[in-house]
């Protein structure tokens, strides 16, 4: 080879490379050197169980790569247009029938499914969850189609209640909006938030009371003081002792705060439900309420305290309680005597403050939370505030032994005694019918135990997300019962505790709870890490002991 020749690759790569002064300056000033024809396209690398992605703008083959995700091993293009023995003419339309895109087709099934199982209010509560959980695109078009099934059972009320003979098809779904506006307003919401949502063409308003205080008042049935009497009787020197202190306070209008303390199996729930039934036997309304939605179920009446002093999730130092003025909940309020409230010590200060500063103003009242006499319960020993990468010192500063509360309460102790909506989250359910878009159930515990609940699939979306994008799917909110977080079993007690201790705790109190759930040692298995090595670890904070 002669160097420098037409043949001569290595020269010919020098030659073109040379950039002149002419070309430099072309460069700085960000313009293109030179460009390739053909251009050169980047190909996938092919792996085992991979696929093209797709994004959905690529119309018809996004939706078939979504097919294939899904159904189990189709033999052919033409099966996977096929669901349930119906041919559709697109991929599209394949993906609608599944219920694999966001389409109010899955809210229109999943309440034609529900009807073949239950009518009326179970109905109404399903069609409530959908509004507030599955933000259906026509809501409006959802309740034409289906307003006579979910009213089914109000043109008996309305003849009974309203005295109207005959009621009309609008009056009926009239006045099933109305009570759909009563629902959502006990989750956070009102009928007017869903723009495309019929109006209320009458007053109905006019014709009932409070919601909120009739279910109050409704946990005073007929016999609870002999009920209360007896559960008196049975308490103990402190329990008893704790009892007068707080029913004292209540009927002097003292306005005292309290704060019952006692480790796990001393009897706080007792002591709260007997203090409730004897108010609530005197005609009186007692709010109870619990850090977590598995606690408040223990509670007679129990709800938790988001939901009951409507707490904003982002807690910050000079948050609010989002009541409004002239609204059934001030006016709830404004008539309790007593606030209980369980497992504080696992809730932020914060939002303990803006209780404390929302009743204050509700109430026109500069006494901590407004006057009223509350009792705050729990166990310091047990797990705190849970906040995220935080350090000790952040911890313990969340917890209430370091707001300006603290100095104004009185603390109660206990010794050892040795020895309700129902659906939140952690309620322990028994599925009775599992169908493609809802879920019949039945609750396992608490003071609802054996009502039947419809669970639809929900949008989930987490809400602290470290990710630059928001992950979103729909699923049925429920998972297998097999097993529970510790916090999570904060407030229970079962027969037979099973521990895995195979990854150590990592915050204050959580073992000692997991101990605690059960009231004999022979009943508790623990899993560690290996059999040669018989300690766990054990994460205390002492400046936050009683």
């Amino acid at each position: 080879m002669v160097v420098g020749s037409l043949d001569d690759e290595i020269q010919q790569f020098i030659d073109a490379r040379y950039i002149g002064s002419t070309e430099g300056t072309w460069r700085l000033f960000g313009n293109r050197i030179h460009d390739e024809c053909p251009s050169v396209t980047r190909l996938a690398l092919h792996l085992k169980g991979r696929m093209y992605f797709a994004n959905p703008n690529c119309g018809e083959r996004f939706y078939l790569r979504l097919l294939l995700t899904v159904v189990p091993g189709p033999i052919s293009f033409e099966e996977l247009y096929k669901v349930d023995n119906v041919e559709y003419k697109t991929y599209k339309e394949a993906c609608i029938a599944r219920g694999l895109l966001e389409d109010d087709n899955e809210c229109d099934q999943c309440i034609k499914e529900s009807a073949k199982m239950k009518t009326g209010y179970r109905l109404s509560k399903l069609f409530c969850l959908i509004l507030t959980d599955c933000n259906p695109t026509q809501p409006d078009v959802l309740w034409g189609k289906h307003a006579l099934q979910i009213c089914y059972d109000l043109p008996h009320k309305l003849r009974m209640r309203f005295s109207i003979p005959n009621p009309t098809d609008a009056e009926v779904c009239d006045y099933g909006l109305f009570l759909l506006n009563e629902y959502l307003v006990g989750l956070g919401k009102k009928l007017s938030d869903y723009t495309q949502m019929p109006l209320l063409t009458r007053d109905w308003q006019k014709y009932v009371q409070n919601r909120l205080i009739l279910e109050h008042e409704a946990l005073a049935y007929e016999g609870l003081d002999v009920v209360a009497d007896q559960k008196i009787a049975q308490l103990n020197v402190e329990q008893f002792h704790a009892y007068k202190e707080v029913t004292a306070s209540i009927l002097n209008n003292s306005g005292k705060i309290f704060f019952l303390n006692g480790p796990a199996g001393t009897g706080k729930i007792f002591v709260y439900n007997t203090i409730a039934d004897s108010l609530r036997s005197q005609g009186h309304i007692v709010i109870m309420v619990t850090s977590s939605g598995v606690a408040s179920l223990l509670l007679t009446g129990g709800r938790t305290t988001h939901s009951t002093f409507k707490i904003p999730l982002n807690v910050l130092n000079d948050i609010v309680c989002d009541i409004g003025k002239k609204s059934f909940k001030e006016e709830l309020f404004k008539r309790a005597k007593h606030i209980v409230w369980d497992e504080i010590p696992m809730q932020h200060r914060y939002c303990v403050e803006a209780v404390d500063r929302s009743l204050q103003d509700l109430l026109g009242n500069n006494k901590p939370f407004g006057g009223i006499t509350v009792v705050l319960g729990g166990d310091f020993k047990q797990t705190l505030p849970v906040i995220p990468k935080e350090t000790r010192e952040e911890i313990v500063c969340a917890s209430i032994r370091k707001s300006h509360l603290w100095e104004e309460i009185e603390v109660l102790t206990l010794r050892n005694l040795q020895p309700r909506d129902g659906l939140c989250n952690g309620t322990r359910l028994m599925v009775e019918q599992l169908g493609v878009r809802v879920i019949e159930a039945r609750i396992l515990t608490g003071s609802h135990i054996n009502d039947r609940v419809f669970i639809p699939r929900i949008t989930l979306e987490p809400t602290d997300s470290e990710t630059p994008f928001t992950m979103s799917r729909r699923q049925f909110p429920v998972r297998l019962a097999f097993a529970m977080t510790i916090n999570k079993s904060q407030g229970q007690s079962v027969k037979i505790v099973g521990i895995d201790l195979q990854n150590p705790v990592f915050s204050h109190g959580q073992l000692y709870v997991a101990l605690s759930r059960c009231t004999s040692l022979r009943r508790i298995t623990v899993l560690l890490p290996s059999e040669e090595d018989e300690t766990a670890t054990n994460v205390v904070y002492p400046e936050v002991l009683l």
